[in-house]
């Protein structure tokens, strides 16, 4: 998996027609996953060719080897592929590894037919899906292994959890106590399942009340209420309050302001406006300069009075749509029940929640008409410098470098006007400012503006708001997920505490071992793609040099920190975590902090570190990151079927193998091609290497067009590296949640991100000697690396 880190700016309007997905007829592919499966050859191949004879080619009667020990009982009671396991492993582990593959087989498929079919048939008779979990594989079973193993010392006081018991040191609310990872996530956990209780849910709805009331959003409280704010403190308008949101917590909205390292010199930071519905960080890396054009103020004259009569229209257009909306209606005026539930303010919230829905239909047309409305200001990111944001702003007498530093000036930031900025979309912001000079439209859009902070933080409330949420993203069309409090508050630790709940994890679960094990699967990984890269033919010299470069050069951060082995009863996550605290407090004060140390760092030099870690050790995925030049396999990717200590080579070359493949080709593909060593967004590749590249990226994109998505249908050693790559695809899905994934998922289905990798392999027509021509031998094959 790619990743770039940065904020969530996930805000879309609450009526679109973009939600209805559109049925696609064939498997939906992202350009640089073609790279992803050739890698995977490289993690199986490397290995030579013990499992044929186990899977495969039953002997003879008359051919069995000879054993020159006496039988034990059981031995009796062998079958013939039991028996030719225990001949041909010499260890427990191999053996485990080789058994648990064999009960996955379905001998009756032809693995040169469907080689994902052959591997994962019966393991997926042996798993149907979940009350709840809808899909089920080697992924969401190990998951829920280590999620039962997380909660066993949160949620039984019998039970320890590493070297304390956790529940009377959070009983007994010893001072004395090191107030290490295992209790912050302890004190994260319990603050969840508190939640559920009504008593700690009215005081959070309490707590809401009042957070909306601190960023100007008043609409919702009592007269009381408001006069108790100090009119000079809070925000007034829209764009403070939004301004505010995003410095205060980090919270999402239709204008959201936070750093990142600069795409183009990832050594320093740069701040972003974010105003563009598309939610596209990795635009932001193709940002241009904006070029000042004096005759915007002629464009904002001609421009006023079309932009005010388009306004009335849409308004009115707008008002009519509402009115065929009760039902959304409802379930918003549900949501706004949350923070204001007395009955006499019933009808004043079902006239608030028409408010909102108009001001999402307005906010939709008006961008639906960005284009016509506003043609000289560009949809793509552009970057400036602070003081041409008049150019943006010019229509209005907002002024956001002013309000931008009123919020980071008590962090010891001030934001010069000569300072650079990325605006994500320099259309998307005038037209917003346009918008709010209405003053009426601005009134509707601050109350659309709670109503959102409201909905994204329902699910932290507790089990009424939860549920009410629930609602409202059903009838939005989103499948909600089957609720499990522990899952969900077991997820929630491991998303706001990723290194605490990894740290706990990795005391729990994983051999400190296993992470020098892993590191040599890592590192011929990566000698394997230097050799292959070394031969390629069609990568001219100079960009080969780079690409070694960048490969030598690219960090590798492999189970867990160095750190955790002596500094991990020292650290401290979340400093304002406390027993007893309201869960939405602990979210919140946590985000807070990340914003804090986002400001305080802005001005710092970013080194890349081999010991900061991005993400959490109990992570069950891999990732690689850009603007670092750095791959992450988590401790949880250490755990069988992607990891076992002890197992034959070629398994642990074939899964985990193909993993740390994926991981570094993203390096190399399409996006990560853009990337330097350092991380900089530099275009470094030759045209000449760039054209022979996109060739071969072509060929898999016809291949894959062309292979039908399947997601809906009701031992030799070089075998064995092809089985453990297979063996972690194995998954069940709910029809009817498999077709909305395959709708959505960027990624393809699982038998095909088995099938499509396997059959470019030359080996495996070879090893499993399948006829030229069929489905897992063709004919061409599709070979970039």
């Amino acid at each position: 998996m790619s990743r770039q880190r940065g904020h969530d700016h996930s805000y879309r309007p609450l009526v679109s027609k973009s939600q209805t997905p559109q049925r696609r007829n064939w498997p939906l592919i992202e350009n640089y996953s073609i790279y992803w499966f050739c890698l995977i050859c490289l993690g199986l191949l490397f290995s030579g060719m013990i499992f044929y004879q186990v899977y495969r080619a039953q002997p003879a009667a008359g051919n069995q080897p000879e054993v020159i020990k006496s039988k034990s009982a059981a031995e009796f009671h062998e079958s013939p592929s039991e028996k030719r396991i225990r001949l041909i492993c010499d260890s427990a582990v191999c053996r485990t590894v080789a058994f648990a593959l064999n009960k996955t087989l379905n001998r009756d498929v032809d693995p040169c037919d469907d080689f994902y079919g052959f591997v994962c048939d019966g393991w997926r008779k042996r798993h149907p899906p979940e009350r709840v979990n809808a899909k089920v594989s080697p992924f969401s079973l190990l998951a829920s292994k280590i999620s039962s193993i997380m909660q066993r010392g949160v949620r039984h006081s019998n039970q320890p959890w590493g070297k304390q018991n956790l529940q009377k040191v959070l009983a007994g609310g010893d001072a004395n106590a090191t107030f290490g990872p295992s209790i912050q996530v302890a004190t994260f956990h319990q603050a969840c399942i508190a939640s559920l209780n009504d008593t700690e849910e009215a005081k959070a709805k309490k707590f809401l009340r009042r957070l909306l009331g601190q960023v100007g959003l008043t609409s919702l409280l009592s007269i009381d209420e408001v006069s108790k704010y100090d009119e000079e403190m809070i925000p007034t308008t829209a764009i403070e309050t939004m301004i505010s949101l995003s410095f205060l917590w980090g919270l999402p909205s239709l204008l959201m302001v936070y750093s990142m390292p600069d795409p183009t010199a990832t050594s320093r930071n740069i701040l972003i406006i974010s105003a563009s519905y598309k939610n596209d960080k990795e635009s932001l890396r193709k940002v241009t300069p904006f070029i000042a054009d004096e005759s915007l103020d002629k464009f904002f004259e001609d421009s006023a009075t079309a932009i005010k009569d388009f306004t009335t229209k849409v308004v009115h257009k707008s008002q009519l749509e509402v009115q065929k909306m009760s039902r959304l209606i409802a379930i918003v005026a549900n949501i706004l029940t949350i923070v204001n539930e007395e009955e006499s303010h019933l009808t004043e919230l079902n006239e608030i929640a028409k408010e909102i829905v108009l001001a999402s239909l307005i906010l939709d047309n008006s961008q639906n008409h960005s284009n016509w409305l506003l043609p000289k200001f560009s949809d793509q990111p552009k970057r400036m410098k602070l003081k041409d944001l008049s150019y943006i702003t010019r229509s209005s007498s907002v002024d956001l470098l002013g309000t931008i530093n009123k919020y980071v000036r008590e962090h010891n930031q001030i934001y010069s006007k000569n300072e650079d900025v990325i605006i994500d979309s320099p259309r998307s912001l005038a037209l917003l400012i346009m918008l709010l000079n209405d003053k009426n439209i601005e009134h509707a859009i601050k109350n659309y503006i709670a109503y959102s902070t409201i909905a994204l933080l329902a699910p932290f409330v507790g089990s009424d708001a939860r549920h009410r949420s629930a609602v409202l993203a059903q009838a939005l069309g989103t499948v909600p997920q089957k609720f499990d409090v522990d899952r969900w508050c077991d997820y929630q630790a491991q998303e706001f505490l990723p290194l605490s709940y990894g740290a706990v994890f990795v005391r729990e679960m994983v051999e400190s071992s296993i992470k020098a094990e892993a590191q040599v699967v890592v590192d011929y990984v990566k000698a394997a793609f230097a050799e292959a890269m070394r031969e390629n033919p069609w990568m001219d010299q100079s960009t080969r040099i780079r690409a070694m470069d960048k490969l030598r050069t690219m960090m590798a951060h492999v189970g867990f920190p160095d750190w955790f082995e002596d500094k991990l009863d020292t650290f401290i996550e979340a400093r304002d975590l406390k027993p007893g605290m309201l869960f939405l407090d602990a979210v919140l004060r946590i985000k807070q902090q990340k914003v804090t140390s986002a400001l305080r760092n802005f001005r710092k030099t970013n080194v890349r570190d081999i010991n900061a870690w991005n993400f959490s050790p109990a992570s069950l995925n891999a990732f690689y990151e850009h603007a670092r030049n750095s791959i992450t396999i988590p401790a949880a990717v250490l755990l069988f079927p992607f990891f076992t200590k002890g197992a034959p080579p070629a398994f642990n070359y074939g899964s985990l193998g193909s993993i740390v493949g994926h991981e570094v080709s993203h390096g190399f593909d399409t996006i990560g091609s853009n990337f330097d060593e350092e991380g900089n967004y530099i275009g470094w590749w030759t045209g000449k290497t760039k054209k022979k590249f996109n060739e071969r990226n072509s060929c898999f994109v016809k291949q894959y067009e062309v292979l039908q998505n399947e997601i809906l249908e009701g031992v030799h050693k070089s075998e064995i590296e092809k089985h453990g790559n297979a063996y972690k695809w194995c998954a069940n899905i709910e029809a009817r949640v498999g077709e909305l994934m395959s709708l959505k998922d960027a990624h393809s289905t699982e038998r095909l991100r088995c099938n499509a990798a396997t059959m470019n392999i030359a080996t495996f027509q070879e090893v499993f000697k399948c006829s030229a021509g069929a489905p897992m031998a063709p004919n061409k094959r599709c070979v970039t690396w």
